[in-house]
């Protein structure tokens, strides 16, 4: 009887903090791949991490996760909202984009229909590869 406790305990346990451990780096994140930037072999993963989170609060983008080899990034303005996962590797960075065109129809509720923010991913992609520019050149 106190096994079967135990094992019931154990499993309840587990269950309700398996949400809380973070999806593995590698795995497809939800959205269209937006863009994909090859990293300089002069930095490394962090290096590279740090240069995306500076890259994207510079265009007032909200972090919402911030790891090793994962960035999530959020912004909701004029009518658009979208968020980006970054994959980042001391190779490659590359940004997954879910994004929605936002329509308020009068009431207190919204409609949304899937719409990517290329121009703002178009900035965001820019604004990183200079970063990466940059941090290649301060590391002489």
């Amino acid at each position: 009887m106190r096994q079967k406790f135990w094992a019931v305990l154990v499993a309840i346990f587990a269950g309700l903090l398996l949400p809380l451990v973070p999806a593995h780096a590698t795995e497809t994140p939800e959205g269209e791949l937006a863009f994909s930037i090859e990293v300089p072999p002069q930095l490394t993963a962090q290096e590279v991490n740090k240069t995306v989170v500076m890259a994207s609060m510079g265009r007032d983008w909200t972090i919402k996760e911030d790891s090793v080899g994962r960035v999530v990034i959020y912004l909701n303005h004029r009518n658009n909202e979208a968020t980006v996962t970054y994959l980042i590797s001391d190779k490659q960075i590359q940004a997954y984009c879910v994004g929605y065109r936002l329509y308020n129809q009068g009431t207190s509720s919204e409609s949304k229909s899937p719409s990517q923010p290329k121009g703002w991913l178009g900035n965001l992609n820019r604004d990183i590869t200079k970063g990466l520019q940059q941090a290649v050149y301060l590391k002489k």
